[in-house]
């Protein structure tokens, strides 16, 4: 990765003086929390007067793929600049997270972004289930151990640190510690998944389950309203030859009632550019309009299975897989498995008999519409050649339905 972005990274800022100058432009307010390589500020655009969030990087830090606790992580700052511009360039989406600067001053990258006062989906709906924070307290202890948990970076599994990007909620520090990596969405959630150990049999019943939080599952038409806002995002992501291959709760972000993608940290800015490396070389089917990564990135409950198994992959096909869980988890309040690997009790079961029969065995198919399962049974098709594309989903009934009004979260029942 470069020392310092271009003049067209930047904004035309390639001076020193006029680094200052644009630095100078945003009036901090608060520091939000901290970032892997920084910090993320909410800060006041003096010309505008409008509210953003500044992300500050440490170019040595990123460089080195180090966060501040020095842990090897998966985020690449040159992709997550790339990406951005790339949508900024293309003129941007309401549901895609704008970036309004680049530039260096200070011996950082600046990232100058939207500022989405709701926060990250997922602490957004665990909040309903919590004492509301002090937004001068920062977290309580609770949210600050999932959040721990969440940030384990294991450079031989894959594995990554949560969101690193524009929240609106002050939080505590974001701390790359112990436990497993990816969202930790059992610990913030709820804790219905199938427990490791357990085996599946084929009595009907369905997977162990422990007790699904009702206290934290959205209520369908918010759900809704939010999975139409991603899937846009996604759909012109896709159409421009951007991947962003670590979709999740923590990445989507909420502005206005509105739900917004963050963290293009890990995105492929040009699929045009990715070596095709057959699938045929692994026993399976190339689909002609296959364009394949072989990098195990993202965090654990999301990752396709054919990430998991290391095989060479569509990214927009896993994209499509981890909003299927993403949204699995709103209307349940747990992830259907822990990992998509066939070592997982949870994960034997839904390639036995779909996401359909989880939705029965948990007790929630009155709750969740015949039309809802059924997409997100086909977003989460454990094969990638048979999964839906995105073409085929805006083709669903389910997203025939009129998008309802979600300003808030109260739809948390």
């Amino acid at each position: 990765m470069p020392s310092r972005p271009s003049s067209s990274q930047s904004g035309g800022s390639s001076s020193h003086s006029s680094s200052k100058a644009v630095a100078d432009r945003y009036e901090p307010e608060t520091s939000l929390r901290a970032a892997l390589f920084g910090e993320i500020l909410l800060c006041r655009d003096r010309l505008t007067l409008e509210r953003v969030v500044v992300k500050t990087v440490d170019l040595q830090l990123a460089s080195r793929h180090t966060s501040r606790a020095q842990e090897l992580v998966q985020e690449d700052v040159q992709l997550e600049v790339e990406g951005l511009s790339r949508v900024r360039a293309l003129g941007g989406h309401p549901n895609v997270i704008r970036l309004h600067k680049c530039f260096v001053a200070r011996g950082a990258l600046h990232l100058v972004l939207d500022y989405c006062e709701g926060g990250d989906l997922l602490d957004a709906c665990v909040q309903r289930r919590r004492p509301r924070v002090d937004r001068n307290e920062g977290l309580s202890s609770r949210s600050r151990t999932r959040r721990v948990n969440s940030s384990r970076v294991d450079s031989s599994s894959g594995r990554r640190s949560c969101s690193d990007d524009s929240c609106g909620r002050p939080r505590g520090e974001d701390v790359v510690g112990v436990g497993g990596g990816g969202a930790r969405a059992t610990a913030a959630v709820g804790s219905g998944g199938p427990r490791p150990e357990d085996d599946v049999h084929d009595d009907g019943n369905g997977p162990f389950l422990s007790g699904v939080d009702g206290s934290t599952r959205l209520q369908e038409a918010v759900a809704h309203a939010f999975l139409v806002d991603v899937l846009s995002g996604l759909r012109f992501l896709h159409a421009h030859g951007i991947a962003h291959r670590d979709v999740s709760l923590e990445n989507i972000l909420l502005r206005n009632g509105s739900a917004v993608i963050a963290d293009f940290g890990l995105c492929v800015p040009e699929l045009s550019d990715l070596s095709s490396s057959p699938l045929s070389s692994l026993g399976r089917r190339r689909p002609a309009d296959a364009l394949c990564c072989d990098a195990a990135v993202g965090k654990d409950y999301y990752m396709a299975p054919e990430i998991v198994a290391r095989e060479a992959y569509d990214p927009r096909r896993a994209d499509i897989w981890a909003t299927g869980i993403a949204f699995f988890i709103l209307l349940t309040s747990s992830p259907p498995f822990e990992r998509a690997d066939p070592s997982d009790a949870g994960f034997r079961y839904v390639a036995k008999r779909g996401v359909k029969a989880v939705f029965a065995a948990w007790g929630l198919e009155r709750d969740v519409s015949e039309g809802m399962q059924n997409l997100l049974e086909r977003m989460l098709c454990v094969d990638p050649d048979e999964r839906i594309t995105m073409a085929e989903i805006w083709q669903h009934p389910v997203l025939k339905r009129p998008r309802s009004r979600a300003e808030s979260i109260g739809g948390c029942t």
